[in-house]
């Protein structure tokens, strides 16, 4: 009688429990952060008088491994267009084929920014199968990277600080969050009016300081398996003069954390399927061992 893997059988089994077993934590006082191991994505908009305006990259924020960018990026005005404009924003990731970041201005002109590999291809123009890495990886800076390493958070982060005379206010609005496979725990905010030193006092994680605003989505899954959607309106408004780049922000980023908390266990499908599975296994241990005393 063939010998039977029973190892295999088990790993086969726990593969096949549903990803609709996940749990996502939006903002839950339950859960907290304790580390951020990697960075794998990151999607941004800004307000800047003189370079990208909006940009996708590959973890790590925007930067350059031996001259060769890591992200994607695109001008939509700077300042003089984008101070007291409304722009819609998504923020979309498919499993298994990459990440799609759009803002759309109330004229409702759209610029999409896409990572990975689609069928069918989303703004042939500007996808990129494969960008550098950063150190915030966790792989060697500069390796080609496709999307698919593993992550569990996401991080929302608005910014809003003064230099000079500038009086600045980001707000976004109509937040939502769909996650077709994740039950939500917790609520999101689904809007907020950040100025400087009103921010701060994240439950799950502390901002760097009150110019900041943060909201976690944490998840005991790998959000890299599941497809969701994140999207929003964001708007920035600045009064007097003064250094703006990396100041007046928005931005989303997908991070693998530590994290504890949760309370974190199968559903009942997933338990019956587990004690279903390593019965068949019992069972067929038994089997092989009636065989070899009767052999």
């Amino acid at each position: 009688m063939p010998k039977l893997n029973h190892s295999l059988i088990a790993t086969m089994l726990l593969a096949a429990a549903p990803a609709s077993a996940g749990t996502i934590h939006l903002n839950d006082p339950a859960i907290t952060v304790t580390g951020i191991n990697t960075i794998v994505v990151g999607a941004k908009y800004r307000l800047s008088p003189t370079n990208f305006d909006q940009s996708l990259d590959s973890g790590g924020g925007t930067g350059t491994v031996g001259g060769q960018p890591n992200f994607l990026s695109v001008n939509l005005g700077n300042l003089t267009a984008l101070n007291g404009a409304t722009y819609g924003f998504v923020f979309e990731h498919r499993a298994g084929q990459g990440f799609i970041f759009t803002m759309t201005n109330a004229a409702g002109a759209s610029n999409t920014q896409a990572w990975g590999t689609f069928a069918p291809p989303v703004a042939a123009d500007q996808s990129a199968a494969l960008l550098p890495a950063l150190a915030a990886t966790g792989q060697v800076p500069g390796t080609p990277l496709a999307p698919g390493l593993p992550f569990n958070a996401l991080h929302l982060e608005a910014r809003a600080t003064s230099s000079g005379t500038t009086a600045p206010v980001v707000s976004y609005s109509e937040l939502s969050f769909i996650t077709p496979g994740l039950a939500q725990v917790g609520s999101l905010v689904s809007g907020f009016a950040l100025t400087p030193g009103t921010g701060g006092g994240n439950v799950n994680f502390p901002d760097p300081d009150a110019d900041y605003h943060s909201q976690w989505f944490v998840a005991d899954s790998n959000l890299a398996l599941f497809d969701w959607t994140l999207a929003g309106k964001v708007r920035f408004d600045v009064t007097g003069s003064g250094a703006l780049d990396e100041r007046v922000r928005f931005g989303i980023s997908g991070k693998e954390v530590s994290f504890t908390g949760g309370g974190v266990v199968p559903e009942p499908a997933t338990w019956a399927m587990l004690i279903a599975g390593f019965g068949m296994v019992g069972l067929a241990a038994r089997r092989r061992r009636d065989c070899t005393v009767t052999a």
